[in-house]
């Protein structure tokens, strides 16, 4: 495997903060970019497969990821802290680990391809609110903590929108959990 590290930001960030990382590479080492301020978006031109975990954590001024259909598994911590505003999350990505995008207080649109099975503790955890989730009928497991918020004011808060089809395991769990979330 090929990996992409932190040696190799300087040459693939442009000036406009746009992180291209190039097809050699498979894999996202481990706190690769981590708290990179420059860093505004990313683009994957290549089969990336994998992404350590904090890779890309902490990094302030990230709004954009264009995460790979090629991606199977993904480290915690992997984006958490970022100002992310809109995520789609490919169903090559089996379970979206604990903590992945947790701490991203601009995210407010999730979508989630089918062919996600997991939502792991607090991967979402501390986003913004309202947050509006999709969640495909693939999903048949959902941490009792995945979308915690313990940042915004009680008074301030709004359950998560969970769009699911009914029936399906996401919109079950909305409703089993009306303190965190709304089915609709």
């Amino acid at each position: 495997m090929n990996a992409f590290t932190a040696e190799d930001i300087e040459r693939c960030l442009s000036d406009n903060g746009c992180l291209t990382i190039p097809t050699q590479f498979t894999t996202i080492a481990d706190c690769a970019g981590r708290a990179n301020c420059h860093i505004r978006s990313i683009t994957f031109l290549g089969p990336i497969s994998q992404i350590g975990s904090e890779a890309f954590s902490c990094c302030s001024n990230l709004e954009r990821i264009d995460l790979p259909a090629s991606l199977e598994t993904m480290g915690e911590y992997a984006f958490s802290s970022c100002n992310i505003k809109e995520l789609f999350i490919p169903g090559s990505l089996a379970v979206i680990p604990p903590n992945a995008f947790s701490y991203c207080t601009s995210l407010n649109q999730i979508t989630l391809e089918c062919g996600i099975r997991s939502i792991s503790s607090q991967a979402f955890a501390d986003c913004g609110r309202p947050l509006r989730i999709c969640i495909p009928s693939s999903v048949t497991s959902i941490a009792d903590n995945a979308f915690d918020s313990v940042l915004l004011p009680f008074s301030n808060f709004k359950p998560v929108e969970i769009c699911a089809s009914p029936g399906t395991f996401g919109e079950t769990w909305a409703r089993q959990h009306p303190n965190v979330a709304t089915a609709v």
